[in-house]
């Protein structure tokens, strides 16, 4: 379910419920303080929800993490190692540079 709540004078009656069941939320002897709190994401589990919201799990949820990696051009001239024809002096310099670890791909 997207939430479950929990009402009880038994602290243990809550603790077992929270422990024997699968929900997005869960409310002990509350039913809807955690909304105030946009530290705690709001979501469902199965048919009852995809990803979480509420503060900073929307921003998360709805966007789009991307490595990027982008390179200074005038390192080109030291990059051409990188790129073919490979001719022994080349395989040699880029050995040395990778250590005793090698490049399979050479």
């Amino acid at each position: 379910p997207l939430a479950l709540y929990a009402f009880s004078n038994s602290s243990q009656v809550v603790e077992q419920v929270l422990a024997r069941t699968s929900s997005g939320c869960f409310g002990g002897n509350d039913g809807f303080m955690y909304m105030a709190l946009p530290s705690l994401p709001f979501g469902g589990v199965g048919a009852s929800g995809m990803g979480r919201y509420h503060g900073k799990f929307s921003f998360d949820t709805f966007s789009h993490h991307r490595a990027c990696l982008v390179c200074s051009p005038c390192l080109e001239k030291v990059n051409a190692i990188r790129y073919p024809p490979y001719p022994d002096s080349k395989k040699k310099l880029m050995h040395w540079a990778m250590g005793s670890h090698g490049c399979t791909l050479l």
